[in-house]
């Protein structure tokens, strides 16, 4: 391309304009594929910021600061001269006397300009001619099928996500029914998905556990990346601010809730003209009445355990080094200890002196858990659509059998690679409307008759789908919409109920065997036989009224 201002901006609306294009053949590609729609949204999202880049460029080359553009103007008119001795402009004024006077010297300048520059031009397009790094000799078509391999390597989702419409949360939950002290190791992965970002349930105690922070940063981690992919369109710094401004007041209703703050703050109040040193308490009490141990950074169920925790050697040691950190002196060492020994007999007589609240360390430890568990939530809040989907997809997995989902996975795998194939206008000839192939093409009509898919049946159990052809209706029976009706019902999806669709015949059948059964039954008042003192058979009814009588 040519080193001119005038060429650089042709050369820039040229751009502009070849991905308006690509814009367009994205959005049928969207519509034309609509598993492909999270790949096709990226790819809009990237050519938008590419457009949005050259139209920047675009303005400040228009605005010409280094008045560069005027100077290219001033050569076009003869002048200034032009010099082909490198590629760069040599500009040398000439006076404007000579220019008025000389009006074919202006002339002669103005062509030898043109003819310079028109050289200059060629020599550059025999350099670039077969080079396929210059963006004037990529088609449309090409240059969209790039950028979609692009997308698609960037962007990547495993067979359970199911290329972001479902969501893969097998490793949290595994970590989950893993954790020590929640005992779920028999929760199923479907409960899972429900509760997983319910955490009203979740112990105090859990929040200071080591494991179940790792468990929360992975579960944010995995939200906020799939977040990212699946919403190309939505500005994920404004979802954190929001996050963050929420946070402060949900922070604020989860201290009161957790903690007794307001009475602590009015018993600081009372108490602190009489104790000043009782700022520094190291209990702290919530109302599940668990007690918190600041220096040991421990919760504790009972009040006879937290008393004997505190004669042990690690919290002592624990004592001491944040007495140290916090630069406190030996004497006042001495001090805190003697105030232990004091608050174990407080504690015994009165449990309100471990009310008091330190706002500062009830920060470092819980709000941090606290502020992990409200971004889930706003996340899981988010993906409702992706959830229900999610639950849709194991049930149906949950009711095909193996074989089943390998058909599945290599249909999505023969339509990824036909999508791939440039985009083209044409239009499919089918004046006989009948359906579309693998290979995205009509099956011949000999095909159509033989398996005759023009005869419709339709089944009430699946919810009046229809299926075309004798021979997917015989197999729809054994499928997971067949099966998921019938489980609905009530009904076993046996063999005995094939070729039933109505909801009607398929309950008086079920009725009917269930009758069939019951006379088949062994019933011991009509089928057990006794005999009588007179050698007579008969059954258990007949023989006990003959016992209640006296006549046997």
């Amino acid at each position: 391309m040519s080193n001119t201002y005038i060429e650089n901006i042709r050369s820039k609306h040229e751009e502009i304009e070849k991905y308006e294009k690509i814009l367009s053949k994205t959005l049928l590609y969207k519509e034309s594929n609509p598993k492909e729609k999270i790949y096709a949204e990226n790819l809009m999202k990237e050519i938008i910021e590419k457009i949005q880049k050259l139209s920047r460029d675009l303005l400040d080359l228009y605005e010409d600061k280094d008045g560069y553009y005027n100077e290219e103007n001033l050569i076009f008119l003869g002048k200034k001269r032009y010099s082909d001795s490198s590629l760069n402009f040599i500009y040398k004024e000439q006076n404007n006397k000579n220019s008025i006077n000389n009006n074919n010297n202006s002339v002669n300048i103005i062509w030898k300009n043109f003819y310079d520059k028109l050289k200059e031009i060629k020599n550059n397009n025999k350099r670039n001619l077969n080079s396929d790094d210059v963006f004037d000799n990529i088609s449309s078509d090409k240059l969209f099928n790039k950028l979609l391999e692009n997308i698609n390597k960037k962007i990547s989702f495993n067979s359970e996500e199911n290329k972001g419409r479902t969501l893969d949360l097998h490793s949290n939950y595994i970590e989950y029914i893993n954790l020590k002290g929640l005992n779920n190791k028999e929760l199923e992965y479907l409960s899972y998905l429900d509760i997983f970002y319910e955490f009203e349930k979740i112990p105090l105690k859990m929040r200071l556990d080591e494991d179940y922070k790792k468990y929360l940063n992975n579960l944010l981690l995995y939200l906020k990346n799939f977040f990212v992919k699946t919403k190309p369109f939505v500005d994920y710094n404004e979802i954190q601010d929001i996050i963050d401004d929420k946070f402060e007041e949900d922070w604020k209703i989860k201290k009161d809730k957790y903690f007794d703050n307001n009475n602590n703050i009015e018993n600081k109040e009372k108490n602190e003209k009489e104790n000043e040193n009782e700022k520094d308490k190291e209990s702290i009490k919530n109302n599940d009445n668990n007690i918190y141990c600041i220096y040991c950074n421990k919760i504790f169920n009972k009040q006879t355990i937290y008393n004997s925790h505190l004669t042990g050697k690690k919290h002592k040691k624990n004592v001491e080094n944040f007495n140290k950190k916090n630069n406190i002196n030996n004497n006042n060492n001495n001090n805190n200890k003697t105030n232990e020994n004091k608050t174990l007999d407080n504690n015994n007589n009165n449990n309100n002196n471990n009310s008091i609240i330190n706002s500062e360390i009830i920060d470092d430890n819980f709000r941090y858990t606290f502020y992990i568990e409200f971004q889930i939530y706003i996340y899981s809040f988010i993906f409702q659509s992706e959830l229900t989907t999610t639950k849709n997809f194991i049930h149906q997995k949950q009711t095909m059998s193996l074989h089943e989902i390998e058909l599945n996975t290599n249909n999505e795998e023969k339509i990824s690679k036909i999508s791939l194939d440039p985009i083209s206008d044409k239009k499919i000839y089918n004046p006989k409307n009948v359906p579309i192939g693998w290979d995205g093409k009509p099956i011949p009509y000999w095909l159509y008759k033989i398996h005759g898919l023009g005869v419709e049946y339709k089944c009430e159990i699946c919810g009046d789908a229809s299926y075309w052809g004798r021979k997917s209706f015989e197999h729809h029976f054994q499928e997971w919409r067949h099966a998921y009706g019938m489980k609905c019902l009530g009904l076993p999806n046996t063999l005995q109920f094939k070729e039933v669709t109505t909801i009607v015949d398929a309950l008086e059948l079920h009725k009917k065997i269930l009758e069939d059964n019951k006379k088949k039954e062994f019933t011991p008042e009509i089928e057990e036989q006794f005999e009588d003192k007179d050698g007579n058979v008969v059954n258990k009814k007949y023989y006990n009224d003959l016992v209640k009588q006296g006549l046997n």
